[in-house]
This record gives C-alpha cells, sequence and structure tokens, in this order.
C-alpha cells in the first residue's frame, strides 16, 4: 500500500512538471510576451529573430544608412578617415553593446551634447592649476625658455593635433625625481589632466558624428523590426521587463501574478546572466523561492553581457543577511581520486595567490566494487598525475615553445608505449583552443606516431 502511494506520489508530480515553465531565459521572455502582448504593447503574432537572420537585418539597415548620409561632411570625413568596413562594425558593436545594457545611443548622444557646454569653465579651471603648479615650483621655472614657451602655449586654445604633441612633449621636459619631485608631480597631473581635456575637445567632432550615425542605425533597425513584427534577444529581455516592472496597474497586475505562479524559481548558471536578466529574475521570485546555481569563475559570456559579479554580489548578501544558505557542491563525480588528489593541492595554491577562497573537490566516481577512484573499466587501476614542465628561454618565441613542449609530449608517449604498458590508442591529447595544433601534429609525425584529430 506504501509502495502504491509512492508510485502515485512520482506519477502526479510527473504530471504537474508538464505546466513547469522550463528553457532559457529568452525562451521564457517570448513566453511572457506571447501570454500578455496587450499588455506589453507587443503584436500579439510577434516572432523571434535569430541571431543570423538579425545580422542580415543589420548589414540592411547599414547599407541604407551610409548610402543616405555619406555626403554630409562629418560622415564623410570618417568614411575617408576609418574605411567603410570599419566605421560599419564599430556603429554594430557600439548599438548591440547599449541594447544589451538598456542604453539607447540616442540618450547618450544627447547626453555627449550637453555636456560639450559645460566644457568652457573647465578649461579655464585646469589651466589655472598647471600655471599655479607652474609657478610655485622654483625648480620648474629654472627651465628659462622652455618654461616661458610652457606659459605662452596655454594662453592659446589648442586647435589641431600637433600643438596636442607639442604640449605633451613639455610635461616629458620635467621627470618625476630629485628634490623637487613633489612639485613635478603636481605640476605634470595638473598638465596630463588639460592635454585630457584638450585631447577630448579635439575628438569631439568625430565622436558626435559618429554618435549621430550610431543612434541613426538603432532607430532605423528598431523601426524595421517594429514593421515586420519581430524582436531580436535583446528585445525579448526589454519587453518583458518593461511588462513586470512598471508602475501602471497592468504591470503590477502581471508581476504579481507571476510572483504567486511560482512556487520556486531555480536558475542554473547564474554567473552568466546579466544585468538585465538578473533584474527579470527578481521580478518574477520572491525572497524565500530563489535558488540559484553557478560558480562564477566559470563564466565565459562577458561579451554578451554577462557579469559574473552578480553571482558573488547575490551570494554575499544572502550571506550578510542571513535569509539564504549557501550549498557548496563539492561532490565530483567525473575525475578520479588520483586526478582531484593532484588538482586540489594544486589549484588551492594558485587561487591562494590571488586571494581567493579555494574548497577542495570530493571524489565520487565510483567502481564495479563501489569504490571511489576504480577505472573507467570496471578493475581498480593505480592512476598517476605527471606533471611536465619546459622551460622557456629569454626572448624565445611563443611558436618555439609549443614546438618544444610537443616533442616532450611526443617523446613520453613514445616512451611509453615502447615499454610495453601502454598502446597508441590508449593516449588522449586535450587543448582548451586548436591555433598551435600544428605543432604537436608535426612532432607525433616525425616520431612516427599514428593519430588522429576529433
Amino acid at each position: 500500500e506504501a509502495a502504491d502511494r509512492r508510485a502515485g506520489g512520482h506519477e502526479r508530480a510527473r504530471r504537474e512538471l508538464e505546466y513547469a515553465y522550463i528553457g532559457t531565459i529568452h525562451a521564457f521572455c517570448a513566453r511572457l510576451l506571447k501570454e500578455h502582448p496587450i499588455e506589453a504593447g507587443v503584436d500579439p503574432d510577434f516572432f523571434v529573430l535569430e541571431e543570423e537572420r538579425a545580422n542580415l537585418l543589420k548589414e540592411q539597415v547599414l547599407d541604407e544608412l551610409i548610402e543616405s548620409r555619406f555626403e554630409e561632411p562629418a560622415v564623410f570625413d570618417l568614411l575617408k578617415t576609418y574605411s567603410e568596413e570599419e566605421l560599419r562594425s564599430a556603429i554594430q558593436r557600439s548599438a548591440d553593446r547599449a541594447h544589451m545594457f538598456g542604453c539607447p545611443l540616442e540618450g547618450i548622444a544627447r547626453a555627449a551634447s550637453g555636456a560639450a557646454h559645460a566644457n568652457g569653465e573647465r578649461e579655464a579651471e585646469l589651466r589655472a592649476k598647471v600655471l599655479s603648479s607652474f609657478g610655485s615650483g622654483r625648480a620648474l621655472k629654472r627651465n628659462g625658455t622652455l618654461g616661458e614657451d610652457l606659459v605662452q602655449a596655454l594662453k592659446n586654445p589648442v586647435s589641431n593635433w600637433n600643438e596636442l604633441e607639442s604640449l605633451k612633449a613639455f610635461g616629458q621636459e620635467f621627470p618625476r625625481r630629485g628634490r623637487a619631485k613633489n612639485h613635478i608631480e603636481a605640476f605634470r597631473n595638473h598638465l596630463d589632466a588639460w592635454i585630457g581635456f584638450w585631447l577630448e575637445a579635439l575628438g569631439r567632432p568625430v565622436r558626435t558624428a559618429f554618435l549621430s550615425l550610431a543612434s541613426d542605425f538603432e532607430g532605423r533597425y528598431k523601426a524595421l523590426k517594429r514593421e515586420h513584427s519581430m524582436l531580436d534577444f535583446n528585445d525579448l529581455e526589454h519587453e518583458a521587463i518593461g511588462l513586470l516592472g512598471g508602475s501602471e496597474a497592468r504591470s503590477v497586475a502581471c508581476r504579481s501574478a507571476y510572483q504567486s505562479h511560482f512556487k520556486f524559481v531555480m536558475v542554473d548558471e547564474y554567473q552568466d546572466t546579466s544585468v538585465l536578466q538578473d533584474r527579470l529574475i527578481a521580478l518574477v521570485s520572491q525572497p524565500d523561492n530563489l535558488f540559484i546555481v553557478g560558480d562564477w569563475r566559470q563564466s565565459i559570456y562577458g561579451f554578451r553581457g554577462a557579469d559574473a559579479s552578480l553571482f558573488l554580489t547575490k551570494e554575499r548578501a544572502l550571506s550578510d543577511s542571513g535569509s539564504g544558505e549557501r550549498i557548496p557542491l563539492v561532490d565530483n563525480f567525473r575525475s578520479s581520486a588520483a586526478l582531484l588528489g593532484f588538482m586540489n593541492p594544486f589549484f588551492e595554491h594558485l587561487w591562494a595567490q590571488d586571494g581567493l577562497q579555494f574548497e577542495a573537490l570530493t571524489p565520487q566516481v565510483k567502481g564495479v566494487g563501489g569504490k571511489s577512484g576504480s577505472g573507467a573499466h570496471g578493475k581498480e587501476e593505480e592512476a598517476s598525475v605527471q606533471l611536465i614542465t619546459t622551460e622557456r628561454e629569454e626572448n624565445e618565441s611563443v611558436e618555439t615553445a609549443r614546438m618544444k613542449e610537443a616533442r616532450v609530449l611526443a617523446e613520453e608517449i613514445r616512451r611509453w608505449v615502447d615499454s610495453g604498458v601502454y598502446r597508441y590508442r590508449d593516449f588522449a591529447m586535450l587543448f582548451r583552443v586548436g591555433t598551435d595544433l600544428f605543432c604537436y601534429e608535426y612532432e607525433l609525425r616525425n616520431l612516427h606516431i599514428p593519430y588522429y584529430v576529433v
């Protein structure tokens, strides 16, 4: 009877599992918007742009943008200086990053334009500090004509890059050493700040022209997507957060409904979430029902906006408040005891150098006899780990060092096979990337070692 009850409970749980929201964050956002298109203000029949299709649309928008604006003097100068290929790439990268973090380029362009109007007072303030620091140091004034030239140069606005380079050269004539070191340090710091001001000022027309193009691209791409009822992956996150995070009655109702709908919210690979995704998770979860899994050291999607510090921040906040529990996942079901016996102290020492906490992994690999560390084929094996190092000579190229390493490994494989204990098929060489694979192939062929690349 008890067995029947357990079986019935398992079957009920299996049926309930079909109603769980299981998928990627983007899939959840798409489902959310499909369920509430009117509240979200999106076309109920929208479809999600795959990355390849989105890239094609961006190229189309870039074609139209360059064609319609290349005759503008500022845009023409940009194309002449940086080439069309580089300009297109920079525009797309800037728009993608801005969209990824929810910072419209149009707003950035407005902010940059507004900041330019307040720069006159800033320039006068910086120039006064340079002159004051120069006049307060006797060792500085002993430079005679050089000092007079500097004072004269400071009186006039910087009009081109050559003048800016000349000002930089002035500072290098006053080395940061000797008894007047403190005065020279202060003078050069103020001079660098003043040069930085004019560096930004001379580059402002370029920046203004570029931001104008980039924000125009952003607007055209957005309009094209809306015209054809398309949303890309970043749009899904923005629209979902807009739906759940607003203060309007419809947003409050949707947020409340989803927070009460989910008994638990579990997020895997949390170290690869972005700021927007973190905010979305906070909107659908509650303080006592969030379960996150991750390892900040394994974050690999920074190029897509992932921020590993979010994981550490949340871990620290839960720990400090006492509102959460940290469960170390240290059981290792993949590696033998012999391998972990080497790797644990190795990484403990390595991470200690960077002030990082290391938690040793516990081997859980089971053999036929049920013992940890048994061989993969069911027999007890005396696995061992050997660390083979090669010295890199001073001024030795990376390619030469790789060839040396490859030669040592090939000779080691040949030695083990010649001993009669192993065959060539018992060896595997694993690489992080395949960039220098040819080095290892070359040395294996030299020793007539058969191999194939997977």
